[in-house]
Parts: structure tokens; sequence; C-alpha cells
């Protein structure tokens, strides 16, 4: 006999985990500067927990210092609950075209912090596809640590890796995160 793979069983629902990015603000530059370049950063933010992945788009900022991509975009990740994951991790990274993307920097947030602050704000500031005024949870700032600039390799990766072991501000995120039990009925 086979086994059938299918959703949730009656033992457990389907949820979101919901990413709100906002913007980061004081990133360091991370693409070189030359001839064709002006130096800068092309920054994403990839959002993984439990087995989901999500990431913004692509933001790309030029100049050589307090770089600040504004994403304003949602991320959705499925969750089963109930879930022993608890983890969340947040990397903003670099893009890059002909070669591997690099970390710019991780933090580490705790699933049952998100599921403790259900309290919502409403801003005037419309937020992602819906083009409709935010509502939902306020937005936090979250300092990012790594490695210092000149520091490459696998020490460097380490560093920016496990952020809490880091030693030199990278710059800062804007994030929200809720757990909604259903994505909105449509997005005009």
């Amino acid at each position: 006999g086979g086994m059938a793979v299918e959703g949730p069983d009656e033992d457990g629902s389907l949820v979101y985990l919901v990413a709100y990015v906002w913007e980061a603000e004081d990133l360091p530059k991370m693409d070189a500067s030359g001839i064709f370049a002006r130096g800068g950063i092309e920054a994403y933010v990839r959002v993984d927990f439990n087995g989901a992945t999500a990431r913004t788009s692509s933001i790309t900022v030029t100049g050589t210092k307090n770089l600040s991509p504004d994403f304003r975009e949602e991320l959705w990740l499925p969750v089963t609950e109930p879930t022993a994951a608890t983890r969340i991790t947040v990397g903003l990274w670099d893009y890059n075209s002909f070669s591997r993307d690099r970390p710019v920097a991780h933090l580490y947030l705790d699933y049952k912090d998100v599921l403790r602050n259900s309290s919502k704000i409403k801003l005037p500031r419309s937020f992602g596809l819906s083009r409709s005024p935010y509502q939902g949870p306020r937005p936090r700032w979250h300092n990012l640590y790594g490695a210092p600039l000149g520091v490459q390799g696998r020490r460097g990766a380490l560093q920016n890796r496990f952020g809490d072991e880091a030693s030199t501000y990278r710059g800062r995120a804007l994030l929200s995160f809720e757990v909604l039990e259903r994505p909105p009925a449509t997005v005009s």
C-alpha cells in the first residue's frame, strides 16, 4: 500500500506567517564602484520559517553609505499549526547577477513572540499590493549586525549569518509580523 500526502489533517490547521518588510537603512556598500558601476547594494530580504521561504524584490540603491532601500512588501509563509518550530530567520542579502548572492546580515525572531503580539495599528500610508491603508502589527526597527566590511571568507560568512555573534553594525530593518488564518479575498 502507498501513502497519500495531503494538507493538514484534523489535528492541524493551515495559517500564514505574514512578514511586512517596510524598509532598511544605513546598509553598507556591497557592490564595487568603477567605470561601469556607481557602487551600492541590490538588497532583498528573505524570510525562512519551518521549511518555507519567501523573499522581497531586489531594490538597487547606489552610493557609498547610508543606503536605504524601500521595500513595502508582504511575505506570506504557510504554517501548519501546531508547530514545534520557533525560529524565524530574516536575512538581508545583496543580489549579484554573475556570482553568489552575499549575506549582509541575519536576525532571528521567535514565532511565539509573533503569536503573543496581536495588537494592531492603523496607518494612513498604503502598503504592499492592496494599496489600502496599512492595518496590522506596529512596525519595529531591528538592528542588523555582521562582519566588519573588510572581513570576508569563512570568518566573515559566520558573522553575517549569525548576527548575535557579529561585531559590526550593518544597518537596520523596519519589520512587522503577524499570523493570519487566510489571505485577503482579492487584491485589486
